[in-house]
């Protein structure tokens, strides 16, 4: 294949506004698809290009980003993009129903003392995660501007400030008992009481899981996207 023809499958992929590190794949699969062709079909390098065209033109379908944007984007990367969000989504579950179980062992396994020095250490760590998510977010904006001629596409189902926000607002819309430091431990290590029902203990702990699940969501959307942004340096158009 002549350098004017891997110039012309560029350009084409590059006027279906695909990322830089998505171009650079599909590029090679469109080199390796055109080929064959030419070489089983005994076709034209134009023929050959028109029918790998064909085959791709599904995957370059322009559609809404997500729910919340109006922003088009080929197929090929919505696809990308709803996978990696359902690993996310999993993902922060996962860590959140580990953290709970740590919590819950912490407040069956040690005197109430010291589940209260882990819980306030704990505490500590949580409060960083806004100033981390503030720091992640203006070097993904800063990344975004410095590779901008490279097309990113910042996957965003949620916007993770927005995630953030929607986990601190339920958080304050939530009614806990006075003593919440003492909710898991008063609960496991002596059931329900006058003050910590059963049901307000299973209602706090069914929306803390989703609170937490979205704080940890919005921090794996970002990190990521940092990630992926930070590799674009590596691409030079």
């Amino acid at each position: 294949m002549t350098k004017l023809q891997l110039t012309e499958i560029r350009n084409y992929l590059l006027s279906k506004k695909l990322p830089i590190d998505i171009l650079i794949e599909v590029n090679d699969h469109f080199v390796s698809q055109i080929s064959d062709l030419q070489r089983e079909e005994n076709l034209s390098y134009e023929d050959a290009f028109e029918k790998v065209k064909t085959r791709w033109n599904f995957e370059f379908i322009m559609v809404r980003k997500n729910f919340f944007s109006s922003k088009k984007i080929p197929k090929i990367i919505y696809e990308i993009n709803k996978t990696q969000n359902i690993n996310n989504f999993k993902k922060s579950f996962y860590i959140v129903l580990s953290f709970i179980a740590l919590e819950f062992i912490t407040a069956k396994l040690f005197p109430e003392n010291i589940y209260l020095l882990i819980l306030s250490l704990l505490f500590i760590v949580i409060a960083i995660y806004p100033l981390r998510m503030i720091s992640l977010y203006i070097k993904q904006q800063r990344l975004l501007f410095e590779n901008k001629r490279k097309n990113p596409i910042i996957n965003n189902f949620i916007h993770p400030l927005l995630s953030f926000v929607i986990g601190f607002s339920l958080d304050q819309m939530m009614h806990y008992p006075k003593n919440t430091k003492h909710l898991i431990y008063d609960f496991i290590n002596f059931g329900a009481d006058e003050k910590v029902s059963t049901a307000m203990f299973v209602s706090n702990l069914f929306f803390g899981i989703i609170i937490l699940t979205f704080y940890v969501y919005a921090f794996l959307s970002l990190e990521k996207n940092v990630k992926k942004l930070e590799k674009y340096n590596q691409f030079v158009l």
